[in-house]
């Protein structure tokens, strides 16, 4: 129930963050939006597969009631999880002007340093949204 309530929260602040982008910016803000969440996406393969690894081994342990062991595979992959998705984030923001450059050319080369800016900001502010955590593993002990 809380991880749904979560998204509800997510998914309604994003319909009033795309409704913002799209009032203010038009198909062009739209466009902004959606080609920078392209990118940004993929961030979240990283902390599902760690969660997903996490899960696997915290369900072992479990299994043997070794709840220290637990805590210490929780801890050090969510670790990993932040070094890794900050890694991925910092690369993303060096070289956001390259990968504005994919969608931002031909008729749309006009957009590329405003794409480039808006795929820097979504970067930095990814590990404080909810998609950029709703992958955590759901290990307790």
């Amino acid at each position: 129930m809380p991880k749904a309530v979560e998204l509800d929260i997510f998914y309604i602040f994003n319909i009033l963050m795309l409704y913002f982008f799209v009032k203010v910016g038009g198909p062009d803000g739209s466009a902004l939006y959606n080609s920078a969440y392209k990118y940004v996406d993929l961030i979240g393969v990283i902390p599902a597969g760690i969660g997903g690894a996490i899960a696997t081994v915290c369900s072992a342990q479990f299994g043997m009631g070794d709840f220290g062991r637990i805590r210490r595979t929780v801890s050090e992959g969510l670790k990993i999880s932040l070094i890794a998705v900050t890694a991925a984030a910092a690369v993303l923001f060096v070289f956001s002007d390259w990968f504005a450059a994919v969608f931002a050319s031909g008729d749309s080369a006009y957009l590329r340093a405003d794409l480039a800016r808006t795929i820097a900001c979504t970067a930095c502010s990814y590990r404080y949204s909810s998609s950029g955590t709703s992958d955590r593993p759901s290990c307790r002990a």
